[in-house]
């Protein structure tokens, strides 16, 4: 009986016609936001983190091979233009997983 009691008034609570109904989010917005996000965004830098560790690798190792300071340093400026480069692109990809996880709820 008690749970019968309990039940109605969470359906009063939530329910369409309460002016509460509107502030909190439904299940799918939830999902999309709290559960989706997270991971998405996780795969995303650990693989962004991933490919940097590699480029960097190749960098070291490309400037161990280095003959003189000039070449070293053309090498040097040319790693830290591509990887602003790719700081900057990933950045977006990141902008666009959240602004993606936003669109399911504006279609619900």
């Amino acid at each position: 009986m008690a749970s019968e009691t309990n039940r109605g008034e969470t359906s009063r609570a939530f329910g369409a016609g309460d002016p509460w109904s509107g502030l909190i989010p439904d299940a799918a917005l939830w999902t999309s936001f709290g559960v989706d996000l997270p991971f998405r965004l996780s795969a995303e830098i650990l693989s962004f983190a991933a490919r940097r560790l590699q480029a960097q690798s190749e960098h070291v190792a490309a400037i161990g091979r280095c003959k003189s300071p000039v070449e070293a340093l053309k090498l040097q400026l040319a790693f830290v233009t591509r990887a602003m480069s790719e700081y900057q692109r990933e950045a977006g990809t990141l902008s666009q997983d959240v602004a993606d996880s936003a669109r399911p709820a504006r279609a619900a």
